[in-house]
């Protein structure tokens, strides 16, 4: 999904970069194609009460994810101007924009897309200092991609515990709306039927997880799909 933000990702070099600049993101224009994104579960809880939770599986297991459209390359919840609908919650992944962790082995490193527009403009703020080191900019954004992508890590690990248990199903998500019909395809959730019949012992591995808060914000969030339209 990240693929998708970042038009020509780049690291951030310390040496290269000493002088850019970079402009406060002011829209999210960017995400106007994007008909979902990852969620941590730090975020889920609030981000249930606005989007439906769903879950999908790639290389690296199960992940959560906030829908926002039953459309391909459509997000409902952004404007023409960029605007996030007011009073909706923004996915971390979104205001992590125009920045992204990469990792390379055991090492973490800055990625900035190179095609964002706001790189070098009058009104752009420094993100080294003079020595290379980060400035506040630059402390601020590593913070928050630290805890971001933390949350991110911390999330595969729950989601590993629910699909050991395989409390996953894969689904074809079927609205009709206004006599159209959407089909979302590819997508998992939780299998309740397996839910209501696990053991004691499962049932606690899920409690002391965390991971029943992961489960029950997906569940709840459910009742949102009429957001979608």
């Amino acid at each position: 999904m990240i693929n998708k933000l970042f038009k020509s990702p780049r690291l951030l070099n310390k040496d290269s970069d000493k002088n850019i600049k970079i402009t406060p993101l002011s829209n999210y224009k960017f995400t106007s194609t994007m008909n979902s994104i990852s969620l941590s579960t730090n975020e889920i809880a609030e981000a249930g009460k606005h989007y439906p939770i769903m879950f999908i599986k790639n290389s690296d297991g199960v992940i959560p994810i906030a829908i926002l459209s039953l459309k391909e390359n459509e997000n409902n919840f952004v404007n023409k101007d960029g605007n996030w609908n007011k009073n909706r919650y923004i996915p971390a992944l979104f205001r992590a924009y125009p920045f992204a962790l990469s990792k390379t082995g055991d090492n973490l490193s800055i990625a900035l897309d190179s095609g964002y527009d706001g790189i070098d403009k009058k009104d752009g703020k420094a993100f080294f200092n003079e020595d290379g080191s980060n400035n506040e900019l630059g402390t601020q954004v590593s913070k928050f991609l630290q805890e971001t992508y933390g949350a991110l890590e911390v999330t595969k690990n729950l989601t590993k515990i629910i699909d050991d248990l395989e409390l996953f199903k894969e689904v074809e998500l079927k609205v009709e709306h206004n006599k159209n019909n959407f089909l979302l395809k590819g997508v998992l959730q939780i299998d309740q039927e397996k839910l209501n019949k696990l053991d004691d012992k499962s049932l606690l591995k899920l409690t002391k997880s965390g991971a029943f808060n992961t489960i029950y914000s997906h569940l709840n969030s459910m009742s949102n799909i009429t957001n979608l339209f």
